[in-house]
């Protein structure tokens, strides 16, 4: 939450950000939106937010993910926040939806670029509810540490890279995303330095304008009177 918090508050009103949870089963929070104040009231709430179903159904949140992803033109990424602690058949599901023999791999891949970024530390450490209370199920402790080693070999594949959160907590939305800067064409390019350097032109020719008033003003207090007449 805080490191969502840390990305959106730097965010460029330009980008979409959707965001997707999953425990036993996917759920879209919010749908990719560019409306910054709706995006920060879901990530204060994510804190109280319960879900229904118990488990680590993480490969329906990638599919829920590439299709939000799929229905929005323009540059795609996905970011997935986990500390890989799933059980082995999870595992191996998130796996196949990125393996270079899945034909689903391919329409998403050529166009979405994909990051896994572990959160976590590989010393596990007891998960808390919204009071601080330690969790428990079944009477003990529920504990969580970071498994990383299944989600680098994932990203061997090119389609995929692997980042623990210390690497890029520190950067900017943008910069996480590698957002290539847009290439506006010729005609464009003209237009815009049109209008970047229009008001300068305009402002001599206003100036010019005002000299000439100016002076056509004051000659006219000098003719003599009778000229007038």
């Amino acid at each position: 939450q805080q490191q969502l918090s840390h990305w959106l508050a730097q965010k460029s009103p330009s980008v979409a950000v959707g965001i997707v949870l999953f425990s036993g089963h996917a759920f879209t929070l919010i749908p990719p939106t560019t409306d910054s104040l709706l995006l920060t009231h879901f990530t204060d709430s994510l804190v109280d937010i319960r879900l229904p179903t118990a488990g680590n159904d993480m490969a329906a949140a990638v599919q829920r993910s590439q299709q939000l992803l799929m229905s929005n033109a323009g540059y795609r990424r996905m970011l997935i926040l986990t500390d890989g602690d799933l059980e082995t058949a999870e595992q191996i599901k998130v796996a196949q939806l990125f393996s270079e023999n899945n034909p689903e791999h391919s329409k998403f891949t050529h166009s979405i670029t994909s990051t896994v970024i572990g959160f976590g530390e590989r010393t596990p450490v007891v998960v808390t509810d919204f009071t601080g209370k330690p969790l428990q199920y079944q009477g003990r402790p529920v504990v969580s540490g970071l498994k990383d080693g299944w989600l680098k070999k994932m990203a061997e594949n090119s389609s995929i890279e692997y980042r623990h959160y210390s690497q890029v907590k520190s950067l900017s939305l943008s910069q996480l995303l590698q957002i290539p800067a847009l290439q506006l064409k010729s005609e464009q390019q003209q237009q815009v330095l049109w209008n970047d350097w229009f008001s300068i032109p305009l402002l001599a020719g206003l100036f010019a304008l005002y000299l000439s008033v100016f002076f056509q003003i004051r000659q006219l207090r000098n003719t003599p009177s009778g000229l007038l007449s």
